[in-house]
């Protein structure tokens, strides 16, 4: 699960990069989520039918409710303070 944590972090560290300006994954972004859920999918992992709503609705908010599953609440916090950050910086301009 290490490589699903770092690929998480990436998109959520990347938001700029990896989501449209509607907070929907982009292409390139889509491109990594599909490496965690294929992972995800092929485990033990308890929560397929949230992988499979992230999968069809790849919006950050629902790959932050997979993220804080999979990385804990502590890092999903940090990880969305991130976003806000993101979200205040794009709004002003």
């Amino acid at each position: 699960m290490n490589y699903v944590n770092r690929l998480l972090a990436e998109l959520l560290e990347n938001v700029e990069k990896y989501f449209d300006k509607n907070l929907t994954l982009n292409s390139e972004g889509r491109k990594i989520l599909e490496k965690v859920i294929a992972i995800l999918m092929n485990s033990s992992f308890e929560c397929k039918g949230l992988v499979k709503k992230v999968r069809k609705e790849p919006t950050l908010e629902n790959i932050v409710k997979l993220a804080e599953i999979i990385l804990g609440s502590e890092v999903a916090n940090h990880l969305k303070h991130l976003h806000s950050n993101y979200s205040l910086h794009r709004d002003s301009q």
